[in-house]
């Protein structure tokens, strides 16, 4: 599962909108659905409620939602870890002899 995606759905949700998150998130309304889409399709049920006042957690949803959080932040934890690390060995000078 892409974690770019779970941090995309949060950005939906927490704006409200797929046209203003596509907007804020340089898509198109119609490629951000899609991913969104594929994202459900990939957890095995709907996690968004749709409708003309816009865009809500389904229960389902609520209920993944702090793990959803907690996945991001382990993400860029580990991100910045290999980060370091690259950097790290980027400094290492090795002599052969």
């Amino acid at each position: 599962m892409d974690v770019k995606k779970l941090d995309m759905l949060l950005k939906v949700v927490n704006i409200g909108s797929f046209k203003k998150a596509a907007e804020e998130l340089n898509y198109s309304q119609s490629g951000l659905l899609y991913i969104i889409n594929s994202l459900e399709e990939e957890i095995g049920m709907p996690i968004l409620n749709r409708d003309y006042k816009g865009v809500s957690l389904t229960h389902e949803g609520q209920i993944l939602e702090p793990f959803i959080h907690e996945l991001i932040e382990k993400n860029n934890l580990f991100e910045e870890m290999v980060t370091k690390v690259t950097k790290k060995n980027e400094n290492t000078l090795r002599i052969a002899a």
